[in-house]
């Protein structure tokens, strides 16, 4: 059993996960006006907030927010100054630039610690997560580029997880990649769909098999394919979930044990914006509430 000490947030947040209707619409405009008065703090929200009629007062808080313009990366860039309310508490992310442009940008202690609790209100879902020692399958250079032999991994006994190599993965070290895991038998896998689905093709094109069965395979950061899903589930032979976020944290969508994607809505007031002349396709637009 995974025991987790609750803080007054996460318990707040707990108490609106199955809210609906008016409920959702009461904690969304509770949460934004929140959002609102920290934000007219910083000069460029206070700016826009004057530019566009926004009344931070009003009790309809999505109608205010409908208001404003869409916010893009080029917009932050280059005045992140004018952006920022303080320099107390700043930690810098730099995204992977998988949409086509890097982004490096400051946020807090609070923001990343509301976006862990969503991510392990996940995991919890398929029995899997902190403090249980975990493998994890991303894009990570945890041994040197040029090595040839093994060890392609290293351990972090501060965060109990595995790192592999995305790297160092072939026809000709797959089996050391198998033994390994088969050695230390971590019952959670954690990374890319890419990487883990190419770790199961060569090892089912090798014969090489795990010789015990994971809790749970989860995967983040890529879009998955029905194929990957199927070969990850046939060579892992237990539960394959995932999830969609952005290091920015416009939004998150998460996997429940039905196999369906839902809004984490507690998290950020999301719109799904239809792409033009694109049926079915849309645009994700989050405000986060952290």
């Amino acid at each position: 059993m995974i025991r987790k000490r609750r803080n007054a947030t996460s318990v707040h947040i707990e108490q609106h996960e199955f809210s609906t209707g008016d409920d959702l619409s009461r904690y969304h405009n509770k949460k934004l006006k929140l959002v609102f008065e920290n934000a007219s703090r910083s000069e460029y929200w206070n700016r826009l907030f004057r530019e566009h009629g926004v009344d931070i007062e009003s009790r309809n808080s999505l109608k205010e927010l409908r208001k404003l313009p869409l916010t893009e990366k080029r917009d932050l860039r280059d005045c992140q100054e004018e952006v920022a309310l303080s320099a107390h508490d700043k930690i810098t992310l730099t995204t992977s630039g998988s949409t086509g442009t890097g982004f490096i940008f400051n946020t807090t202690a609070y923001a990343e610690s509301a976006s862990r609790y969503f991510a392990e209100r996940y995991w919890r879902r398929f029995g899997v997560g902190s403090p249980m020692w975990w493998a994890s399958f991303a894009g990570r250079v945890v041994v040197p580029l040029t090595q040839q032999n093994p060890p392609f991994w290293r351990s972090s006994y501060f965060s109990r997880q595995v790192f592999f190599s995305n790297y160092h993965l072939s026809s000709t070290t797959i089996r050391a990649y198998i033994d390994h895991l088969n050695k230390i038998q971590p019952m959670w896998l954690h990374g890319y769909p890419s990487f883990l689905g190419l770790l199961a093709s060569l090892a089912k094109e090798q014969g090489i098999h795990l010789s015990y069965r994971p809790y749970a395979v989860t995967l983040s950061s890529e879009n998955v394919s029905e194929s990957q899903l199927k070969e990850l589930k046939e060579f892992f032979q237990t539960s394959v979930a995932q999830n969609y976020g952005q290091t920015e944290g416009v939004a998150i969508f998460t996997e429940c044990e039905q196999g369906k994607l839902h809004i984490d809505e507690e998290f950020s007031y999301v719109e799904l914006i239809p792409v033009d002349g694109q049926e079915g396709k849309y645009e994700v637009v989050g405000t986060s509430f952290f």
